[in-house]
């Protein structure tokens, strides 16, 4: 079974060519890995409720690629099934990881380990940040690595059921909903801490920043641009994410693309670019922005 089917979670962080669209796959932010894949029995247990039966899947799979996607699936199977011994297990495997860092923070697993614990593992965790980084805010840190795993935790297997339409729009209206949480996170957090910088909370902060903004709705995407575009000219965002971020804003807006990022299908199911501004500087625009390859060649590595 072979689908064409892009997600910009495993490839957001190994190259620069690469950006998302909207219309290609039931109006969500995707788009980046092509894949041949089939549903997990780790994901199938998790999403019937069966969390026993997805923790015993998880374990017995010696594959390291399943293992890596479907980690966090089984994370929170043992939260859900309040397994004290491999929540302990689990964290002190995952300690100081940015993308686990959440759970020094989260009512269930202080439930079900114990608050004195998990302080503890917050203050050390903590420590050990602010020691490797002075002038990081840690609270800002962790809530943006926790937005960026909400962000990213359906997504990772849409290519599972891209071929099974009811399994694949419980997925889109799961994730929908945490997108939503995200929108209300970042907004306290603006409120709170300002616009993110490197300095503050890392160049990983920062994307996780960019990174849930890119897969807003329309609307809180638009809105946010006053702070993208702020943390951009501040030397905080690298210029490719912010030429994705653009392009999407101006496709939004109706209007032509900078950059040649954003994509779409034809009437005959072929993948081709939004209309782009400028078309015959298209590429001098991409190499200053740091894109690696010509629009040409990055619609052909998307239609192959």
């Amino acid at each position: 079974m072979k689908t064409n089917f892009f997600l910009i979670l495993l490839f957001v962080f190994f190259a620069n060519a690469f950006s998302q669209s909207d219309t290609i796959i039931r109006n969500d932010t995707v788009i980046v890995f092509v894949k041949d894949t089939e549903p997990s029995e780790v994901v199938e247990f998790y999403l019937s409720g069966n969390f026993d039966a997805a923790k015993t899947a998880f374990e017995n799979d010696n594959s390291y690629i399943n293992r890596a996607k479907y980690k966090e699936f089984y994370l929170h199977s043992i939260i859900e099934s309040s397994d004290t011994t491999r929540v302990l297990e689990f964290i002190n495997k995952n300690f100081g990881i940015y993308p686990y860092l959440w759970m020094i923070k989260d009512e269930d697993i202080k439930n079900i380990v114990g608050i004195e614990y998990v302080n503890d593992y917050a203050k050390r965790t903590k420590e050990k940040f602010i020691k490797e980084y002075p002038n990081i805010n840690f609270d800002y840190f962790v809530a943006l690595t926790h937005a960026e795993y909400r962000t990213s935790f359906f997504r990772n297997i849409y290519p599972d059921y891209f071929n099974d339409e009811a399994k694949a729009n419980d997925i889109f209206k799961r994730q929908h909903i945490l997108d939503s949480l995200n929108v209300l996170s970042l907004d306290t957090l603006l409120k709170r801490y300002g616009v993110p910088t490197k300095e503050n909370v890392l160049e990983f902060g920062v994307s996780s920043f960019f990174l849930c903004v890119q897969h807003f709705d329309k609307d809180n995407l638009c809105r946010y641009k006053k702070y993208i575009t702020q943390i951009y000219k501040n030397n905080d965002m690298r210029p490719v994410d912010y030429a994705m971020y653009i392009d999407r804003y101006l496709v939004y807006k109706g209007k032509k693309q900078l950059y040649a990022t954003q994509l779409t299908r034809n009437e005959n199911g072929e993948l081709e670019f939004y209309p782009i501004k400028n078309k015959t500087k298209v590429d001098k625009r991409r190499k200053e922005m740091g894109f690696d390859e010509s629009a040409n060649d990055y619609l052909r590595n998307f239609s192959h």
